[in-house]
């Protein structure tokens, strides 16, 4: 049995909180504010946890728990919610050692407890340090539109991940647009919730995984090392970094759910096996094409989603390419190499469209990203009004990236910005302009300091 203290300034609450700490038969004293409790905790014997609201009266959570950490170390579990997020970053950085969501559950109460009052409580932290698999960044705006939330939501606090919002409560609109006025961009859902804000079919994809030739810790290396493949390819000082960064998460949390459809991951698995630079190059367009997507105004999560999976599989047709048809200069071609390497436009659509998981737009980006605006592109010969906008933004992004990135061969492309002044002297109005100036658009000046 523990002895424990409750910090609540509402009565009806604080009472709540001492009614289920007490069906865990334990010993639980009461304060209205930090004052009252700092008094108790000096004049009384030693808690074994203490949970404190943040917004109280007098002395408020985050000061009780600086001065308890200087003066009477002990657990220290903050009362959290969408309303006091900033306060809960600073209270994470003086040391609370958890937090519970506002307004609590029993399930959440307990849970505190069994974690706390074992022996060894950080036996934990290995469960923390891979909690980044289980959730995906999502962004603020996505929280605005409706009444009440569909998710459980969290905020991150170093490897932790603390629940604000719990599905069914009312979406506090005000606070949110509040704190997205102050720069606040994300908040974070568990991967299969994320799943369903972007309409990805989780289910299914569980039941097919048993197809994958990964496990669990494969694709986890694989993800590892997807990560350090797009700091190497994508990041330079030419480029927006907060852009860049934003895509790049969210590509990231993009690949959390796709790893759930091991057909789809072990095709990833494989582009990256067939030819150099080949998976890379897909993970650069993939982050371009969200890059130009926010940059064009883009803010759903499932648009965004969509955008990032053409991306990331619109070479996917690749894979059936002799790889010394991939690597050789196109102007060495011949004729019959040049119709085989057009041909992975329709291969790789007919590869996605096994693919139950794979969004249509995917399928026809896959089929349309060397689509030509003047009608001399393969494999259709379509024109401008004919080509969907998403082909139009992986055509750019992949432009962009075959002339910018380093080569197969370890060569340096253009650069960046070399690589924009060719596409616009030599493609000019080929391109479309406002995909191609959303690109630009997400770049320093070269005379910028």
């Amino acid at each position: 049995m523990a002895r424990l203290l409750v910090v609540e300034d509402d009565e009806f609450l604080r009472a709540l909180l001492r009614a289920q700490l007490e069906s865990f038969m334990h010993t639980v004293a009461e304060a209205e504010d930090g004052k009252a409790a700092q008094q108790l905790i000096s004049s009384s014997e030693p808690f074994d946890m203490i949970f404190s609201d943040i917004q109280m009266p007098k002395m408020n959570g985050v000061d009780l728990l600086a001065w308890v950490k200087k003066n009477h170390p002990t657990v220290f579990i903050l009362m959290t919610g969408f309303s006091t997020i900033v306060e809960t970053k600073s209270a994470f950085d003086m040391g609370a050692d958890d937090f519970i969501p506002k307004p609590f559950r029993p399930s959440d109460v307990e849970a505190k407890l069994n974690r706390w009052l074992q022996t060894n409580p950080p036996a934990a932290v290995d469960e923390e340090a891979s909690a980044d698999q289980n959730f995906c960044k999502a962004s603020i705006n996505e929280f605005v539109s409706t009444p009440k939330l569909a998710f459980d939501v969290f905020v991150k606090l170093g490897k932790k991940y603390v629940k604000v919002g719990h599905k069914g409560d009312d979406t506090p609109i005000e606070r949110i647009r509040a704190y997205r006025d102050k720069g606040l961009k994300f908040l974070y859902v568990s991967h299969e919730d994320f799943g369903q804000m972007v309409h990805f079919n989780v289910g299914l994809a569980k039941r097919v995984r048993a197809s994958s030739s990964m496990d669990t810790a494969q694709k986890m290396q694989f993800l590892r090392y997807t990560g350090e493949l797009i700091l190497e390819q994508v990041f330079t000082h030419e480029l927006d970094g907060e852009a860049v960064k934003e895509a790049t998460d969210f590509l990231m949390s993009s690949m959390q759910i796709i790893r759930e459809d091991g057909k789809a991951f072990d095709l990833l698995s494989a582009l990256n096996d067939h030819a150099d630079q080949l998976y890379a190059h897909s993970l650069c367009v993939s982050v371009y094409s969200g890059m130009i997507g926010r940059a064009l105004g883009i803010e759903s999560s499932q648009v965004l989603f969509n955008l990032a999976v053409c991306g990331l599989f619109h070479d996917i047709g690749m894979k059936e390419i002799p790889r010394e048809i991939i690597d050789k200069p196109a102007p060495m071609l011949t004729v019959a190499e040049r119709h085989l390497y057009e041909s992975h436009t329709y291969r790789g659509r007919d590869i996605l469209l096994t693919l139950d998981i794979v969004p249509q737009k995917a399928v026809q980006v896959c089929y349309d990203h060397h689509e030509h605006n003047d009608g001399t592109g393969y494999p259709r010969g379509i024109k401008r009004f004919e080509i969907q906008q998403f082909a139009q933004i992986v055509r750019v992004a992949d432009l962009f990236a075959e002339f910018s990135m380093k080569k197969a061969d370890g060569s340096q492309g253009m650069g960046a910005h070399a690589a924009l002044k060719h596409m616009e002297k030599n493609m000019g109005y080929d391109l479309d302009q406002l995909v191609f100036r959303a690109l630009c658009g997400l770049f320093v000046k070269p005379n910028a300091a």
